[in-house]
């Protein structure tokens, strides 16, 4: 009865073992190598249908919501694309408060474009970011009919998380339309 007793400890003590060696701590750490996501939004729940033509969503992080990445490097994009647009084109700025300006990054998104979930892009040459400045992260789509492209949480919009140019102006989703959303549009971070 011994050998049954010692070979089932011995297999509850390697189940447990590799049970803790294999959860690894999913909070975000800025401290290590790690690819992570600077976002504002939660999971995709829907995207807007809009006209078509262009327009530039677009999710700015404020000064203390960089505090934790200064001085880390922005490597790319993560963006939910529901219905893959005409053109996608992915750009970074520093500056702005309601409207986004000195580019510092962009990338476009090769055709096929990739649709139905969330995508990474990645820019050729990191950029180091500054959190003495905001970041504005903006998805850029051509349209050729009218539909639904760059996908959007449940809500509630949270400062920053909405923007939308269209019609020659940028404002908020929820003034153009009162619906409280963000964007799924996420900078990777390493």
């Amino acid at each position: 009865m011994k050998p049954l007793k010692l070979s089932a400890l011995l297999s509850l003590l390697l189940v447990a073992l590799f049970t803790f060696s294999a959860c690894q701590d999913d909070d975000t750490d800025f401290d290590d190598n790690r690819v992570t996501e600077l976002k504002l939004d939660k999971p995709n729940a829907s995207g807007p249908i809009l006209a078509a033509g262009q327009h530039r969503f677009a999710v700015r992080f404020t000064e203390s919501d960089l505090r934790a990445v200064n001085g880390k490097e922005l490597v790319g994009f993560r963006v939910f694309v529901g219905r893959a647009p005409a053109s996608l084109e992915l750009i970074a700025y520093d500056e702005g408060e309601v409207v986004p300006f000195n580019e510092i990054g962009a990338l476009r998104a090769a055709s096929p474009i990739a649709s139905g979930g969330f995508f990474d892009y990645e820019f050729a040459r990191p950029l180091v970011i500054n959190a003495d400045k905001p970041l504005w992260l903006v998805a850029e789509v051509t349209l050729d009919q009218q539909q639904q492209s760059i996908g959007c949480d449940a809500g509630p919009a949270v400062f920053g998380g909405d923007w939308l140019w269209s019609e020659d102006s940028w404002q908020t989703y929820r003034e153009r339309t009162r619906e409280s959303v963000n964007w799924n549009i996420r900078g990777l971070v390493r």
